[in-house]
């Protein structure tokens, strides 16, 4: 990946490194990101990350295995289904004007599921109170019931979150 004169190599072996730089973390976030809109096919997301220069076009399939990878887990499985209205990156807007930007809400019906991916190698308790809040945000918003997962990505790990 090349991003202005710095090269980014997402490799690790045979798996992408996404925790080498702040960079990945934006790619990864936008590829799953797409993941899961039913305008989106699977492929579709690497192409036009291809098309707009985030990955070399040699590597799409290697993102493209990952991907499905990634979101073939049993227990995210149905999140990337097409099923769910998929907001990326949108903020909550609180009364006192304070926003929140979780990665991923997913709303069906009147539930709501909030995803916070980190993809670095250890788990912080600080995501906790972080996805708790955007957690708050949509219940108070009128949303029920609502889930909260923190994704360690790159440690192939979820957290479920409650809100009590």
């Amino acid at each position: 990946l090349h991003l202005g004169k710095q090269r980014v190599d997402l490799r690790v072996g045979d798996h992408l490194d996404l925790r080498e730089e702040a960079a990945n973390e934006r790619i990864a976030d936008r590829l799953l990101g797409e993941v899961g809109r039913e305008d989106v096919p699977l492929g579709n997301c690497d192409r036009d990350a291809v098309r707009e220069g985030m990955i070399p076009l040699k590597e799409e399939q290697l993102y493209t295995d990952k991907l499905r990878k990634i979101i073939s887990n049993p227990e995210a499985a149905e999140w990337f289904s097409g099923k769910w209205e998929v907001l990326n990156e949108m903020p909550l807007i609180r009364p006192e004007g304070v926003f929140h930007r979780p990665d991923r809400v997913m709303l069906k019906n009147n539930e709501a599921v909030v995803v916070d991916y980190k993809f670095g190698d250890r788990e912080e308790s600080g995501y906790r109170t972080q996805v708790k809040r955007y957690m708050q945000d949509l219940k108070e918003m009128g949303y029920y019931p609502v889930t909260g997962v923190i994704w360690y990505v790159t440690l192939e790990k979820m957290e479920f979150i409650d809100l009590d």
